[in-house]
């Protein structure tokens, strides 16, 4: 079984584009465009679902002052956060 909505568009066989009437317009912009903005990011949530690495972990100094300074970004910073750190202003469908 398919573990996202996306990974269901790429099984799919697209004979005619009458295929693609399954979706509405805002499904197929999430899907083609990543996710709109999914509002705040709060520190909680940044701990629980960020990956540290290179020897830094959540309870790193620097890591809690990211999670601080991300938590205050408004719509536009995190935006362009995530184009500065992926190179895409939005996260994709589904997260990383």
């Amino acid at each position: 079984m398919p573990s996202t909505c996306l990974d269901t568009v790429h099984r799919m066989s697209f004979k005619s584009l009458a295929t693609l009437k399954v979706f509405t317009a805002a499904e197929m912009r999430g899907l083609v465009c990543g996710a709109e903005d999914a509002g705040p990011w709060f520190e909680e949530a940044l701990r629980r679902d960020i990956r540290c690495d290179h020897g830094y972990t959540t309870d790193s100094r620097a890591v809690i002052w990211l999670f601080r300074v991300l938590s205050t970004f408004n719509e536009v910073e995190r935006r362009l956060f995530l184009l500065f750190s992926t190179g895409c202003p939005r996260l994709p469908v589904g997260g990383f």
